[in-house]
């Protein structure tokens, strides 16, 4: 059977879902330190990021079909050594002003409104970083929905290792 519905419906439904995207809370949080190769800590303190439009459509849209979002659908990174990242594989990259790689991506603590991903790196010679994402499938150039992004800027010499804690909430 097929249902057809007014040029009015669709409109209205076609709001309510812009509404739903618009208005949709999602916040994240993200927390970067360095452990230096003579073992001094340092920590960029936990602070909020930018929640990319590209998530919240995700998340709107997997409401409305029942479909799920989670990163974990795919297999995580586990490369830790400044690895390009793997293709149709999910979790936490690293960025310097030429490329992308990847970290050990586990998942962390979640509920059914929040999650969160932890990702480590460790540099074996120097790495000039300029900022980091959290996304769901690597297609090779960019994610199929890159949930998160932050920018800082940290050199890691041969031994550091940096461990970002990702935390995304939906209310």
């Amino acid at each position: 059977m097929v249902t057809l519905m007014s040029i009015t419906e669709a409109k209205s439904r076609s709001l309510k879902e812009n509404d739903m995207k618009d208005n949709a809370l999602i916040s994240g949080r993200v927390k970067v330190e360095i452990i230096r190769a003579n073992g001094a800590v340092e920590i960029i303190p936990e602070h909020d990021n930018d929640i990319t439009t590209a998530l919240k459509v995700a998340i709107t849209d997997s409401l409305q079909a029942g479909v799920t979002f989670g990163i974990s659908q795919t297999a995580l990174f586990d490369g830790d050594k400044f690895v390009a990242p793997t293709t149709n594989q999910s979790g936490i990259i690293v960025k310097t002003s030429g490329s992308n790689y990847e970290s050990i991506t586990t998942e962390g603590s979640g509920t059914s409104k929040q999650y969160q991903y932890i990702g480590i790196v460790r540099a074996e010679n120097e790495k000039i970083l300029v900022g980091a994402e959290l996304g769901y499938k690597w297609t090779g150039s960019i994610w199929t929905t890159q949930h998160a992004e932050d920018t800082f800027n940290q050199t890691l010499q041969d031994g550091d290792q940096l461990t970002i804690t990702w935390t995304i909430t939906y209310s």
